[in-house]
């Protein structure tokens, strides 16, 4: 009897219990693999990029620029950019910006109002390093009947919509003499776009991205999440820029950007406005405009509309502009941009900073000396 129990069939798992199974499976799988990532991640040094105050938190969460203040109001003190290839150290104060705080002028003080985004913003080098600083050194060893002091009202993710907010609002605080905006051909249009898309929101200030509690705190915690968040983003971004040619953008966003480029000349007052022109990488390195053409069936003709566009409103509205594809034509991108990202390293904070110091026109205060 003993033995013909041992040889009874065991009972088979119904299909429903077989797909619970299969699932936990699966689930512990995908848990062990997130867990494996996240630990390589570490090890990697990889963290995420953002803003994290002087005792190491975050990255914290930022502010759409506006009248309010700039992109990292909220943080004050001292903190960092992290990311996995540079870690600066900046100051931020009490209105969001990585500058000092707004005094009343000297006498006799001239400041320049220096708006812009992260390039402005010097995005991977230090304080010193950024060319809207390393430009005033140069100046003023050049230019000693033109002194100045450069306000560097910097605001990553913002254009000249989110500036002419800022200047009118926060910003006037700095009682500057004459505006300078730095117009980045890269991300420029689009962020022009998401303000005029979102005003409602900014004004009712709601247009901050605000993470879901459980996303923050993934954010915050662990390296697989935002990993696979940033690179996600990156790559989004990346075949949208591809697929689009330089014509197609400008269709897409030129009405919004105008109206910018209105508001700030508006906010200006009066007062000089000079457009510096920054390029996006196809328009001054070949090897990036063939890649751009082939993705995108974009024709020879297009490779600087954008530019052109930009030149034709600041002649109508007698504006000058300096573009910055001049010093940067034929350049290796290596040395010029940080590695795998389209902003410029020290080097190529240098080379802008160098040919604006040599133009006569760069700044109303050079064309207007003392």
């Amino acid at each position: 009897m003993a033995h013909a129990a041992t040889d009874r069939p065991r009972p088979r798992l119904s299909p429903a219990r077989r797909a619970l199974f299969a699932a936990a499976a699966l689930a512990l799988a995908a848990i062990l693999i997130l867990v494996a990532g996240d630990v390589g991640l570490r090890v990697l040094g990889w963290v995420p990029p953002g803003w994290y105050d002087a005792d190491g938190r975050g990255p914290l969460g930022v502010h759409t620029a506006d009248r309010d203040g700039g992109t990292l109001l909220g943080h004050a003190g001292p903190g960092y950019f992290w990311t996995r290839d540079f870690k600066v150290r900046s100051s931020i104060n009490s209105i969001g910006l990585a500058e000092v705080e707004p005094t009343p002028k000297e006498p006799g003080e001239y400041r320049v109002g220096l708006l812009g985004d992260s390039f402005t913003f010097g995005y991977g080098v230090s304080q010193s390093s950024r060319f809207g600083d390393v430009f005033q050194g140069l100046a003023r060893g050049a230019r000693p009947d033109a002194e100045f002091t450069i306000v560097n009202m910097r605001c990553p993710s913002s254009a000249a919509a989110h500036q002419a907010d800022l200047l009118t609002g926060v910003g006037a605080r700095y009682d500057v003499d004459e505006v300078v905006h730095v117009f980045f051909s890269g991300n420029d249009l689009d962020d022009n776009a998401f303000w005029r898309s979102r005003l409602a929101d900014i004004r009712a200030g709601k247009a901050d991205p605000v993470p879901s509690a459980l996303y923050g705190l993934l954010v915050r915690n662990t390296r697989i999440v935002p990993f696979v968040a940033a690179r996600a983003e990156f790559i989004l971004r990346s075949r949208q820029l591809s697929a689009a040619s330089p014509t197609a953008r400008l269709n897409a966003a030129w009405d919004d950007t105008r109206a910018g480029l209105d508001a700030l000349l508006q906010a200006a007052a009066g007062r000089p406005l000079t457009i510096w022109y920054l390029p996006e990488q196809f328009e001054w390195s070949d090897s990036a405009w063939a890649a751009l053409k082939s993705a995108s069936g974009a024709t020879e003709d297009e490779r600087h509309a954008i530019r052109a566009r930009v030149a034709q409103w600041c002649a109508h509205h007698a504006v000058t502009m300096i573009d910055l594809t001049v010093p940067f034509a034929g350049a290796d991108p290596a040395a010029v941009l940080l590695q795998g990202d389209s902003h410029w390293n020290q080097a190529g904070h240098e080379v802008a900073a160098r040919y604006l110091a040599g133009q006569a026109d760069s700044i109303a205060r050079f064309r207007t000396p003392r």
